[in-house]
């Protein structure tokens, strides 16, 4: 059987291709630590090789290997926000590049709805 998750991200992937892959700022997608999308420039942002390198590290757990400690609440209560409470914010926060070291960042999260999934819509700049 398919994973449902995989099947639903894949589908606004699809639908937001256009939004993720053409900003010229760091986007992600995230449904879940297993179901998220990044964009090249996410990516090179954390000095990573590609989206894909990324998402596998993602996968481990999002706010753990991406997101220093101290950023960590700032990052989750911006998500619940989003998905419990449809509402969007702002926020600063500090995340983890390939080599350890922090990068400060400004980002945006918007809630999306998605055939009944509640995805978190991420776009951040340095």
């Amino acid at each position: 059987m398919a994973n449902p998750g995989k099947k639903i991200l894949d589908g606004l992937h699809k639908q937001l291709g256009h939004v993720i892959n053409g900003s010229p700022q760091g986007v992600y997608l995230y449904l879940d630590d297993h179901h998220t999308v990044f964009n090249k420039h996410f990516a090179k942002m954390l000095g990573y090789s590609s989206p894909a390198a990324v998402s596998k590290l993602g996968a481990t757990g999002f706010l753990e290997t991406l997101v220093k400690p101290a950023s960590q609440k700032t990052i989750a209560t911006a998500y619940w926000n989003a998905v419990e409470k449809n509402i969007a914010s702002s926020f600063s926060a500090t995340l983890k590049k390939k080599s350890g070291a922090g990068l400060k960042v400004k980002g945006i999260i918007v809630p999306i709805s998605y055939q009944n999934e509640m995805f978190a819509l991420h776009f951040i700049w340095k």
